[in-house]
Formats: C-alpha cells, sequence, structure tokens
C-alpha cells in the first residue's frame, strides 16, 4: 500500500508516509484504516512524508474534496512533506481548504526535520 502509518503514543504522533504512485483510492483506504485502528486518536499531531511519493493520480479538485473532511481534530498539528513542486501544490490545495473550514493547524513543508519541528514544540510546550 502506498500510504502506510505509525502511531507513537508515547509522542502523540502518527508519521504517514506516502511511496510510490499513490490514487485517491489509497488516500481513502488509508482514512479508513487510521480510523479504524484502536490506537487511533483523533487529537494526535500527524506527519504526512510524501517525500518518496513519485506520483500523485490525485487531481486539486480531489484533494480539495478530501480536505473536507478530515478524521483529526482541529486542534491537533499536521505537518505535511512535499517531495517536489507538485506534490507541494497538492498539499497547499489541502491546507488552504482546511483552513478555511477552521482548521488552522496544518502546515506544508519541504524539509521533514523542519516539520517534526514544528509538531513537536506543541507537545514541548504543554
Amino acid at each position: 500500500m502506498p500510504v502506510s502509518y505509525e502511531i507513537d503514543k508515547e509522542e502523540c504522533l502518527i508519521v504517514c508516509t506516502a511511496t510510490g504512485v499513490c490514487t485517491l483510492a489509497d488516500v481513502v483506504r488509508f482514512r479508513e484504516q487510521l480510523r479504524a485502528d484502536p490506537d487511533f486518536d483523533p487529537t494526535f499531531c500527524q506527519l504526512v512524508d510524501a517525500t518518496g511519493m513519485t506520483r500523485a493520480e490525485v487531481s486539486p479538485e480531489q484533494v480539495r474534496s478530501l480536505a473536507e473532511q478530515s478524521p483529526f481534530s482541529v486542534n491537533s498539528r499536521r505537518a505535511l512533506v512535499a517531495g517536489n513542486d507538485l506534490g507541494f501544490g497538492l498539499l497547499r490545495v489541502y491546507e488552504i481548504v482546511r483552513g478555511l473550514r477552521g482548521d488552522t493547524q496544518v502546515q506544508v513543508f519541504r524539509n521533514r526535520a523542519a516539520a517534526l519541528e514544528w509538531l513537536l514544540e506543541k507537545n514541548k510546550a504543554a
């Protein structure tokens, strides 16, 4: 599966990794699997690492549609890391739509280390 995840309960962090070719069906299946996981907590932070994704077979309109709903709380931080300009643009569409829905804790990065630093700074302050 091109989208996988790990839940770190100690850090209150869910790390999602997208690799290879990623389709809309892959993202939908991932969300269903995550929601069904007994360790899933919608208040956890999320890191989406899409740097290993070689192609996204998801249109900007489909990204917008996906962004209309999120399995995460509007108070949880989500850092999305893009590996190329197209991925960055698609993730920015997601960030913008979530922001319009009142979800201001979503940010797109080009660097995984910077994304993790931003995510975990909230946990350190708590």
